[in-house]
């Protein structure tokens, strides 16, 4: 039986989703009993909404930083990527905008400037007060492991390489102590690029001084693109988060983070940027978001440019297409029970589309997950086009009857499809486009009786 709504129906019922001011977390965050989120203190689930904001402490003032970081509150983010010190991407790199170099001598890790390091206190204590998570990047090394020194090398990694181990976990030391007071930081080994023989030495040293200057919190990774944190051996031991960078096609990276054992929150920090093309990524920037939600369980991290190097333009940027789809996506799992998900065919979750979902990690891959209670189920749908499009669902997972409703991810907007009955799988056709001249649409089912978006 085939469950349709017409395209004629997508403006009628474009019925958006309520906004929900978040309560602050309670800092600091960890993982939560399952392995697959994060919980803070009063052990409250915390999803990860959070945007690549890579040169805020580096290239903003402090008037500029508040602007940004209220703006991206009040859209519902809380959480933020970010360099510690910058090579490359500020104006004036690697001084930031108060003129001050992270290094008194330029490139000594060994000799970390205080007026820098007091002023990156100062931003990453604006995004704690304001309820920010921060995945801190402390010496982003740079996309392909650069060897040589040069000022238009990405990240620090020639001058790591060349540091001796007493300056790397020197550094670690340093900024661990200085550091110290801030509750809401993951983290973040890497930076674009997977560390050998030196430099992989003197990227470990940090870790250890960091470590050694006591500070507790949790540890991830981004390495070279289409990697997991855990892809790293050297670093595997201290990961306590799984980030997933992957582009072109995140759902089966996200799967595989998600079915590793013992589990690990697993997350997307990087995928296709809005406005940017890598690796073959393309628009909407919002297909990866959304494959990714039903596999990286833990949360999302999106990117647009110039947001994530405060380029010309970035204030503008801020009321993109992709920030508002990012919110919707965000709000809709808010209204579902997001922490119990299971991804289509793991954690003994059955199979949930059974026709018409695509090949594994192409383009047209159909992303489905449902809780082990049989109260929620969703299938993302990316975009091969405009027309309409048909899958076959086992609904059968549901504990009971069910109403079923494709979601629109470029508007927020709903399109009733109906009571479910739950006894045998049924057939779903999507509207069509979507009013934005694609047709990627999330189905959305849910049990009879239990909450519902």
């Amino acid at each position: 039986m085939e469950m349709s709504a017409s395209p004629g129906l997508v403006a009628a019922a474009d019925v958006q989703l309520p906004r929900r001011k978040a309560a602050r977390p309670a800092f600091p965050l960890s993982p939560s009993a399952t392995g697959r989120f994060l919980v803070d203190a009063r052990g409250v689930p915390f999803r990860i909404q959070g945007e690549a904001a890579w040169s805020l402490i580096a290239n903003l003032t402090s008037a500029e930083v508040d602007a940004y970081l209220d703006d991206r509150r009040r859209r519902g983010f809380n959480t933020l990527v970010v360099n510690l010190i910058e090579h490359k991407y500020a104006q004036g790199a690697p001084r930031n905008r108060k003129g001050a170099a992270p290094f008194r001598t330029p490139g000594d890790l060994s000799q970390p400037n205080d007026a820098y390091f007091d002023f990156a206190a100062a931003v990453l204590a604006r995004a704690r007060d304001r309820g920010f998570l921060v995945l801190l990047v402390p010496a982003y090394l740079g996309y392909g492991c650069p060897p040589n020194v040069a000022p238009g090398n990405e990240g620090w990694s020639a001058e790591m390489a060349q540091s001796s181990p007493e300056a790397c976990l020197s550094y670690g030391r340093y900024v661990g102590r200085r550091l110290a007071s801030l509750d809401n930081l993951v983290w973040v080994a890497g930076g674009d690029c997977l560390p050998q023989g030196p430099l992989e030495k003197c990227s470990l040293g940090v870790l250890e001084g960091i470590r050694e200057s006591g500070s507790q919190r949790p540890w991830t990774g981004h390495w070279s693109p289409n990697t997991l944190s855990i892809d790293e051996p050297a670093f595997a031991p201290a990961m306590q988060l799984d980030a997933v960078y992957q582009y072109r096609t995140p759902y089966p990276a996200c799967r595989r983070a998600w079915a590793r054992e013992p589990p690990m929150p697993a997350f997307l920090i990087e995928s296709g940027y809005e406005n940017e093309k890598v690796q073959d990524s393309s628009p909407p920037s919002r297909k990866y978001l959304y494959w990714a939600s039903l596999a990286c369980t833990a949360g999302l991290v999106s990117g647009n440019r110039p947001i994530w190097l405060f380029d010309r333009g970035w204030q503008a940027a801020l009321d993109s297409p992709g920030s508002h789809e990012m919110e919707l996506l965000g709000r809709l799992l808010d209204t579902l029970p997001w922490t119990e998900l299971l991804p289509s065919g793991l954690g003994g979750m059955r199979e949930l589309v059974t026709s018409g979902r695509g090949l594994p990690g192409t383009a047209d891959e159909v992303a489905a997950a449902a809780t082990a209670d049989g109260t929620a189920l969703l299938a993302y749908l990316p975009p091969t086009g405009r027309e309409a499009r048909s899958v076959v669902v086992d609904v059968t997972v549901l504990s009971g009857p069910a109403t079923a409703r494709w979601f629109n991810p470029a508007t927020g907007g709903f399109v009733p499809i109906g009571p479910v009955p739950n006894t045998s799988p049924r057939l779903f056709t999507t509207p069509g486009d979507n009013g934005s001249g694609l047709n990627d649409w999330m189905l959305v089912v849910t049990r009879s009786g239990a909450p519902s978006p």
